[in-house]
């Protein structure tokens, strides 16, 4: 629906998680395995959203919506913007929505800390515009946690409205990439 609202104003990109994990009984889609203390699977998902970015989107990306993990690890690869690491059409991204996501620290306090903060280094939190949707009821993403990792950047809003961490998804675990093909946009 809102593809057909944008028009060719925009195109819509989704980057589905990589990994099925058996979490609590039931097989789920996710970035990474959030009960494991090892992040292997989240460099993976890194390299597959930057593979995604640049095999599947013909240029550069304006805007990136993430849901959950789908944020967090938005907000983990802004931090690469000023690494050296080649990011291809991600690399002018300056636009984020987080919705009820949150500072790695914050939802997986096991792993180890070194190389893995999302927390914006100062590059990023400086040059990114973001927008925080943030459910009060949210008992997987604790809604602190959502507005620590929104004060965290500069340029950013804060929305909170009623409901709990899946209102906002259906269920789905999405991070969405946005390309605008008109400059004057």
């Amino acid at each position: 629906d809102l593809e057909n609202v944008l028009g060719d104003r925009a195109r819509l990109f989704l980057a589905q998680a990589p990994h099925n994990k058996n979490l609590l009984n039931f097989i789920c889609i996710g970035w990474w395995y959030c009960l494991s203390a090892s992040y292997e699977d989240l460099e993976e998902s890194v390299d597959h959203v930057i593979e995604y970015a640049n095999n599947s989107i013909p240029g550069d990306v304006d805007l990136v919506i993430g849901y959950s993990q789908g944020g967090s690890l938005a907000s983990y690869l802004f931090n690469l913007l000023d690494s050296g690491r080649d990011l291809g059409n991600l690399a002018k991204v300056r636009n984020a929505i987080f919705i009820n996501s949150a500072a790695m620290r914050d939802i997986t306090p096991q792993y180890d800390r070194v190389g893995l903060e999302n927390r914006p280094d100062d590059y990023s939190a400086s040059n990114m515009n973001t927008l925080h949707l943030i459910a009060e009821s949210d008992t997987i993403v604790k809604p602190r946690w959502s507005v620590g990792l929104a004060e965290s950047y500069r340029k950013s809003v804060t929305i909170t409205y009623e409901g709990d961490h899946f209102m906002a998804s259906g269920g789905i675990n999405p991070c969405l990439l946005y390309t605008s093909d008109a400059a004057d946009e």
